[in-house]
């Protein structure tokens, strides 16, 4: 495997070393990919292979969580080969922690001598008086203290907080209050008396940076010994669920967004074990996130030989990024390559080189998540009750089984008061410490053959919201047996009404397959004038081409009869 990081001895760590420096949780994300002890050990450097922590280790996870701990210590520092080309003072690292000391003392030699400025003697001098003067400094006596709902099991997620321009962050996980059962508490100390932004920080699964996402752009310090039976701002964990009659049960597929001041804050996936996923878009690179596909038809290149079926590779670079088969008619066609030409390369037989032009995909409002940082799973959502002491009453949540395209995020937009949950009934928190209503209410235990039944009942006396959240009434649900030999990720499924001129197309790559091998392709939004729709069904006739056939499989089914 390729390694793109190194790692030094804390006491090395320069300036010139700093626009490559990797907090742990980046760190993490690159150990992550070895999937062998010997491997991981033979990409260390020699002193900390042969470092006891290191060597005495058993396995891949505990080997990880060893390096990531001596990283944390500032014992080792983790470079990127890469320039990040960011500042230190955006790594979020832990306050206190000896990596954040470490840096601190490169960034500021001065900050670690004396504290005490001496005057230099006069030469000649044979004065007596004392030539040390103490430096004055402002006092940092203030705090930030964020509250949370419940008391749960230590997570990924972790609070943000900035100061202005070119200031150290700091990044501070929820801990139980001691004092008071019902709540968990984060607690910023040592601030001066400047404003902050509050950030809810997210590390990620498939990019180095965290999400961070914006709560507050200004939050005033208190002073230290302030108190308060209920903090000016609170986040409350919750869990999305589905019930039916008496039983509660987690999804197993689908996406919940989060509105809040009019706009779709966050996007969350459901994974398989029914935790859940940010989605974060990067929306300041869009531009940027070109991706490519190629068509790869067997008898252009080799017209006097059969090659269904053979199994092939594609290299990018000198790397190989992808590996299948063509299909019964010597086709295959690749998505997701990051380069204007692959290289083409059979498994079973020799050849010369191949070389194949790669396509630009285009770009469409189709739910991928080509361009999205994915958070690690979660066991729950944090939500804003209150900031700034003031209630949040236009925080609603939705559930949808596909991923919202711009148009479907526009739509939910203008309508989410109707056909989404509003978090007003966590107003109960502020009186009784726990919740108590129609939707949302204290997390239940379940029976444990319940989808989901360990991950709910393993905090079910934390004292964190459950939230009834149900798929729209209106919606229809067509399911498609999936064919991995044919079916394409831009193929799709289209219902369609000529009289009212109103279609609507769900494409395969917008949905997952479920346990029996079946894609739920949602639709929903149509006009109320539309009370039937043929059903079509759109695919490349030939991989080598853009151009789709439409396929009428239906006509003139009612409305009423495709809901539910």
């Amino acid at each position: 495997m390729l390694c793109q990081f190194k790692l030094i001895p804390g006491r090395l760590l320069t300036q010139k070393d700093l626009p490559y420096i990797l907090t742990p949780n980046e760190l993490l994300n690159h150990l992550n990919r070895f999937t062998d002890l010997t491997s991981l050990k033979a990409s260390l450097p020699i002193n900390l292979q042969r470092y006891s922590a290191i060597s005495d280790s058993q396995g891949v996870f505990q080997t990880v969580s060893r390096i990531r701990q001596l990283v944390e210590q500032g014992e080792w520092a983790a470079l990127s080969l890469m320039n990040q080309h960011r500042s230190v003072d955006s790594l979020h690292l832990v306050q206190g922690s000896g990596l954040k000391k470490r840096i601190d003392k490169v960034v500021n030699p001065s900050v670690t001598r004396s504290r005490l400025k001496v005057k230099p003697t006069l030469p000649r001098s044979s004065s007596n008086t004392s030539s040390i003067t103490p430096i004055s400094e402002k006092k940092n006596d203030n705090k930030i203290v964020i509250e949370f709902a419940g008391q749960w099991p230590n997570n990924a997620a972790s609070i943000s907080i900035s100061k202005l321009k070119n200031i150290n962050e700091k990044t501070v996980k929820p801990k139980k209050d001691h004092k008071n059962g019902h709540r968990s508490l984060v607690e910023f100390t040592n601030l001066d008396d400047r404003n902050r932004a509050l950030y809810l920080t997210l590390p990620s699964m498939n990019s180095a940076k965290e999400i961070n996402l914006l709560l507050s752009e200004s939050l005033l310090p208190v002073a230290k010994e302030t108190e308060m039976a209920e903090w000016d701002n609170v986040l409350v964990p919750v869990v999305p669920m589905k019930r039916q009659e008496t039983e509660h049960t987690l999804y197993k597929t689908g996406f919940f967004y989060i509105i809040w001041k009019n706009k779709v804050w966050r996007e969350i996936a459901i994974n398989k074990n029914g935790y859940f996923c940010e989605y974060y878009h990067q929306g300041d690179n869009r531009s940027q996130s070109k991706t490519y596909h190629v068509n790869i038809t067997g008898s252009e290149f080799l017209p006097e030989s059969n090659v269904s079926f053979e199994k092939f590779e594609l290299y990018q670079k000198g790397k190989k990024v992808f590996s299948g088969e063509l299909d019964l008619c010597e086709q295959a066609r690749v998505f997701d390559l990051g380069e204007e030409e692959v290289t083409l390369k059979f498994v079973d037989f020799d050849h010369d080189e191949i070389c194949l032009a790669t396509h630009e995909s285009p770009t469409k409002d189709d739910g991928s998540n080509n361009t999205k940082r994915i958070s690690h799973p979660m066991p729950h959502i944090w939500l804003p009750y209150k900031i700034l002491g003031q209630q949040q009453t236009d925080c609603y949540v939705y559930y949808s089984q596909r991923s919202l395209n711009e148009n479907d995020i526009n739509a939910l937009e203008a309508d989410y008061i109707n056909v989404a949950v509003s978090t007003d009934e966590m107003s109960v928190y502020s009186k009784q410490q726990t919740f108590e209503g129609d939707s949302i209410y204290k997390l239940p235990i379940v029976d444990n053959s319940v989808f989901g039944a360990e991950l709910i009942n393993k905090q079910s006396d934390s004292n964190i919201a459950a939230m009834t959240v149900m798929p729209p009434k209106n919606q229809i649900t067509l399911r498609y047996r999936i064919c991995s030999t044919t079916d394409q990720p831009d193929d799709f499924m289209m219902l369609r009404n000529e009289d009212q001129e109103w279609s609507q197309k769900v494409y395969f790559r917008q949905a997952k397959a479920d346990d029996e091998g079946f894609l739920n392709l949602p639709f929903s939004g149509w006009p109320k004038e539309v009370e039937e729709v043929d059903i079509l069904r759109g695919a490349s006739a030939d991989l080598g081409t853009i151009e789709y056939e439409l396929s009428v499989l239906k006509t003139k089914i009612k409305i009423s009869e495709l809901i539910g």
